[in-house]
C-alpha cells in the first residue's frame, strides 16, 4: 500500500465523512410524530441496533447484553412508573447499509425509542434516521463527534468522544512519554476517519505532525504491509484507530514495528485486545471513558454483582458501557413520569444536570437543550499486562516495567 500524502489523507477523510453522513433515502421528514408509540399500560418497547454477527459481534453483543442486564434489574424491582421495559435487538452487522434496514425494522416494531447502538459507520445513519423519524435515541457505543456536534434534538450520547480520547493520547505521548515520532494508523471508514481527525487536531495543538498517516481497508486481515510501513518510519509511538481482528493482529506484532514502539488504542478495542491477543498485546496502552477498572465505585460493584447473578459471566468493558447506557435511559424514563411521551422524555433527559450515577465526580451525567454529550470528561489510562487491564497512574513506573512482546524478524 502506497502511503498517502497529507493532502490526500485530508481529502480521504472528507470524502469518507461526507459519504457516511449523506441523507438517508426513503425517509419522509414530514412523518406524523407519534408521541406514545411503543407505550402500553404495562410496557415500554425499546429498540437496539448493534453488530450481533461478524468481526464486531463480541462488542456489539456485550453492549446490548449490558443494557439488557440493567433493564432486567429494574424490571425485577417493579419497572418504571408501573411499566416494564422490553428490549428488541437487531443485528446491523457493523455495516452502514444494513444499519438502515435494522433501524427500519425497529420502526416496523413500533418502538418508543432506540438505545444501545454500536459502531461509528452505522451511527452515521442512526443519527439522521432518529431525527427524521422524531424518535429518541440514547447511548452510542462509539465516540464519533457527529453524534453530538451539532446537537441533534433526538439524540443523546453517554460516553466521551474520540476527540477527547485522542487529545489525552497525544498529550501523554508527547509530554509524559517523550514520543517524537508518532504514526497514525486508521481504517478506511467513519471510525478511522474520526480517530485520525482527533489525533491530527490534538497534534496540531502542540505544533506537531505525525511522521506518517497510514490507512488500511476496513476490517482487513492483510496487515503485513502496514507493519512494514510502520517499521520504515522508525516510529516510537503508533495511534491505532482500527477495529476488528486487525487491531489485535497489529498489536500482537508490535515488536516487528521497531524497538520499543508504544502502541495506543481507543477504548472501543479493549475487550477485543484482551480476548483475541491473549497477552500478546501486553504493553499496549488504552484510553478509557467508562471506569470499570475502578472497583470501589458503587455502580462498578453493582454491575459485577448483577453480571454474576443474571449471566454467570465475567464483566467486560463493553458490557459495562451498555449497563451505564441502560442506567441513563432509565433515569430519563423515571423523570418523564407516568404520562410518558417522546417529547416528555426528551425534556426529562435535558433536565439531568451533574447527576452522579455511582461513578464518582469525574463521571457525572449532564444534558441541556444545548448539550447532549453526557460525560464530557473523565478519560483515563489503562495498560495490558498479562492479558489483563491495569490502571496507569504513574508513567515512570509504567516505563520502568514495560516489555516489548510479540515476534521480531
Amino acid at each position: 500500500m502506497v502511503p498517502l500524502s497529507r493532502n490526500q489523507a485530508l481529502l480521504l477523510t472528507t470524502l469518507l465523512l461526507t459519504q457516511v453522513m449523506a441523507p438517508v433515502a426513503g425517509i419522509a421528514a414530514d412523518k406524523p410524530f407519534e408521541q406514545t408509540i411503543g407505550i402500553t399500560s404495562n410496557e415500554i418497547l425499546i429498540g437496539s441496533c448493534a453488530p450481533l454477527s461478524g468481526q464486531m459481534k463480541e462488542r456489539g453483543s456485550q453492549v446490548v447484553a449490558g443494557g439488557r442486564l440493567y433493564f432486567d434489574y429494574i424490571n425485577d424491582k417493579g419497572g418504571i412508573n408501573g411499566r416494564k421495559i422490553k428490549l428488541i435487538s437487531c443485528d446491523d452487522k457493523y455495516d452502514a447499509n444494513a444499519a438502515i434496514e435494522c433501524f427500519n425494522a425497529n420502526l416496523k416494531d413500533k418502538v418508543f425509542m432506540g438505545a444501545l447502538f454500536q459502531g461509528t459507520a452505522p451511527a452515521t445513519k442512526y443519527v439522521k434516521m432518529a431525527e427524521a423519524n422524531r424518535m429518541p435515541a440514547v447511548g452510542f457505543s462509539t465516540g464519533g463527534d457527529f453524534i453530538t456536534n451539532p446537537v441533534n434534538p433526538y439524540v443523546f450520547q453517554v460516553r466521551a468522544g474520540y476527540f477527547a480520547e485522542a487529545a489525552e493520547q497525544v498529550d501523554t505521548l508527547l509530554n509524559s512519554l517523550g514520543a517524537k515520532r508518532v504514526v497514525v494508523v486508521y481504517q478506511n471508514d467513519a471510525y478511522g476517519a474520526t480517530g485520525r481527525e482527533g489525533a491530527l487536531k490534538a497534534l496540531k495543538k502542540f505544533n506537531a505532525k505525525p511522521v506518517a498517516e497510514i490507512s488500511l481497508p476496513r476490517l482487513t486481515h492483510n496487515f503485513e504491509p502496514i507493519i512494514k510501513q510502520i517499521a520504515d518510519t522508525k516510529a516510537d509511538a503508533v495511534i491505532l484507530a482500527v477495529a476488528g481482528d486487525a487491531l489485535s493482529l497489529l498489536a500482537e506484532k508490535r515488536a516487528d514495528m521497531g524497538r520499543d514502539v508504544q502502541l495506543v488504542a481507543f477504548s472501543v478495542g479493549t475487550d477485543l485486545l484482551m480476548k483475541e491477543a491473549e497477552g500478546k498485546a501486553d504493553g499496549t496502552i488504552i484510553t478509557q471513558v467508562i471506569p470499570l477498572t475502578q472497583n470501589k465505585l458503587p455502580t462498578v460493584q453493582l454491575y459485577k454483582k448483577l453480571e454474576e447473578k443474571y449471566n454467570h459471566a465475567e464483566p467486560t468493558m463493553s458490557g459495562f458501557e451498555g449497563f451505564v447506557i441502560g442506567m441513563v435511559v432509565v433515569e430519563g424514563l423515571k423523570r418523564s413520569g407516568r404520562e410518558l411521551t417522546r417529547d416528555g422524555f426528551i425534556k426529562a433527559m435535558e433536565s439531568i444536570h451533574n447527576l452522579d450515577v455511582g461513578l464518582g465526580p469525574k463521571f457525572k451525567i449532564s444534558y441541556s437543550h444545548e448539550n447532549h454529550e453526557g460525560f464530557s470528561g473523565g478519560v483515563y489510562w489503562t495498560a495490558l499486562k498479562g492479558g489483563k487491564l491495569d490502571n496507569v497512574t504513574n508513567w515512570k513506573s509504567f516505563m520502568a516495567t514495560k516489555k516489548v512482546v510479540g515476534t521480531a524478524n
